[in-house]
């Protein structure tokens, strides 16, 4: 899970293509962490980032739920999996880009990053405690059944700040998303990254 400062929540809720952004910073994160723990730039790892807007108790908190794989699979499809890792190199960087993005589109200041940065805890957030064990068929499903998109997602109208009408290009990609993933999460899949 990759979560946001409260203090930064709000410049998403009125800009939703910044809320669009968050899985692409979220993959370039985890893509440069593997690749260096691994010491290898070929490699590429399997991602699915589902955006959730909202926390548990129904308030407006963006953040990401991710599948990940753990390890990445070289170019002639050797899986090679990763040690164990702790949370702050996916912190440090993601921080980076989420302050990075903010600052490009005139959202923050310099200053802003600079007393934020001084914060002993600072809002950024990067869980991954969560594994599956390979055997664990039920487990993926459940998973991708909850990263699933919601078929239908309200959309603010461009000329007020209410919620005007519902976003029709979001109703079709929950099926085919979900059609390819829960087969995919359902297959046992061996070490050399092929099905069993």
């Amino acid at each position: 899970m990759f979560t946001i400062p409260k203090r930064l929540r709000i410049f998403f809720r009125f800009d939703r293509r910044l809320l669009g952004e968050l899985p692409r910073l979220a993959w370039r994160t985890v893509l440069k962490v593997y690749r260096a723990v691994l010491d290898r730039r070929d490699v590429t790892p399997a991602m699915f980032a589902a955006i959730h807007t909202f926390g548990e108790l129904v308030h407006w908190h963006p953040h990401l739920h991710t599948l990940l794989t753990d390890g990445a699979f070289a170019p002639d499809g050797t899986f090679i999996a990763l040690p164990e890792l702790d949370d702050e190199p996916f912190e440090k960087l993601w921080q980076t880009k989420v302050f990075d993005l903010l600052l490009k589109r005139g959202k923050i200041s310099a200053s802003l990053v600079t007393q934020m940065l001084g914060w002993t805890h600072s809002g950024f957030g990067i869980h991954h405690a969560v594994r599956l064990d390979a055997e664990d068929l039920a487990g993926r499903e459940r998973l991708a059944h909850y990263n699933a998109p919601v078929p239908v997602q309200p959309r603010t109208d461009e000329s007020s700040s209410t919620t005007a009408h519902m976003c029709a290009e979001s109703v079709e990609p929950a099926r085919p998303i979900m059609s390819w993933l829960v087969p995919f999460l359902r297959k046992p899949w061996s070490t050399s990254g092929e099905p069993i």
